[in-house]
């Protein structure tokens, strides 16, 4: 198993007890501190950034360029696919974690927002629209105290 393959499975499994912890243990004072600072998605994404250096020099002008064909073909290359899955599973967490704390901070039942971080743990822009949406259509509750 190659470098890349390697940190897919690890941070695959690191990213879990984050997300699990904002689903199911919401009220949890050990969700809201583990939560709090920014090292977990620091530890996602700088493994990201590290992997990515044999890349920048060849892909970065061609995601400037925006050519869907070029990009594509990235795509072929199973360590691209693997830096492609970190960069998904930092910026979600990211995302998880603003959807975790503005729904506390709004005082939204637990009930609503699993379904926005779930969605936004499996297809991020998507759960990123359920919690906006409902961030639109709710008014926030008595806010519930935070650590």
């Amino acid at each position: 198993m190659d470098l890349y393959a390697l940190t897919f499975k690890v941070l695959n499994l690191a990213v879990a007890p984050f997300w699990l912890c904002m689903v199911f243990l919401p009220h949890w004072k050990g969700t809201q501190k583990l939560m709090r600072p920014l090292w977990p998605i620091f530890l996602i994404c700088l493994p990201y950034a590290l992997l990515n250096i044999p890349y920048y020099l060849t892909n970065l002008p061609i995601f400037a360029r925006g050519n869907f064909a070029e990009i594509t073909t990235l795509f072929a290359d199973p360590h691209c696919v693997a830096l492609a899955w970190i960069h998904f599973l930092g910026v979600d967490l990211f995302v998880g974690r603003w959807i975790y704390f503005d729904s506390r901070e709004r005082g939204y039942s637990p009930w609503l927002v699993a379904p926005c971080l779930l969605l936004t743990l499996m297809v991020g822009p998507t759960g990123t629209c359920a919690y906006l949406l409902l961030r639109a259509l709710k008014a926030p509750a008595t806010p519930l105290p935070t650590v």
